[in-house]
């Protein structure tokens, strides 16, 4: 906090400076397993000389209440979207939870709710999809729905952490078998 929060403030006032619009967007593991925390963080990222924009990891619900009703009542929605300028950005929430376990995925209802989102938005918008748990495992429920709805749009980018490195990911495959 004393190191990057001052070296975030320093960038985005510069780039401020100049005239660029500047926004944040964390990637889930807001508070780890430490809910006491909830209310701290909020406080924080509002006092920020940036808009910040939350996502929800699986940290954010497995020491809580594995649904996410925490993080929404003190953040907000879970899934959301925003537009800005000529992009369309998207917050899903991926982390599915059975019991104790989870996995990566999105529910049946969040694909619905990103078609019809998707339905207002022109396919000439760039679209920034971002959520917590990469997407490399082809296995995870709805993935290919969700990449096979952006892919229409122009440089569909996608974000996301969890695994505290950097790999790039490849963003649309043609394979509808992905879907389970």
């Amino acid at each position: 906090v004393n190191e990057t929060i001052p070296d975030i403030e320093a960038t985005a006032d510069a780039y401020k400076a100049k005239g660029t619009p500047v926004y944040g967007i964390t990637l889930g593991d807001i508070v780890f397993d430490t809910p006491d925390l909830w209310s701290n963080m909020k406080e924080s990222m509002a006092n920020r000389n940036l808009p910040v924009f939350q996502t929800i990891g699986n940290h954010d619900k497995s020491s809580v209440d594995y649904t996410g009703d925490t993080y929404r009542d003190v953040l907000g929605p879970r899934w959301y979207s925003f537009n800005r300028g000529e992009v369309h950005f998207v917050a899903m929430d991926n982390c599915l939870f059975s019991g104790q376990d989870y996995t990566g995925g999105f529910t049946d209802e969040q694909v619905a709710w990103l078609e019809k989102d998707l339905s207002f938005v022109p396919t000439s918008k760039m679209i920034v999809l971002y959520y917590h748990i990469p997407l490399r495992d082809t296995n995870y429920r709805n993935r290919q729905k969700v990449l096979d709805l952006i892919s229409k749009y122009q440089n569909p980018t996608l974000m996301c952490a969890h695994t505290h490195y950097f790999q790039p990911c490849l963003l649309y495959t043609s394979d509808a078998a992905d879907d389970k």
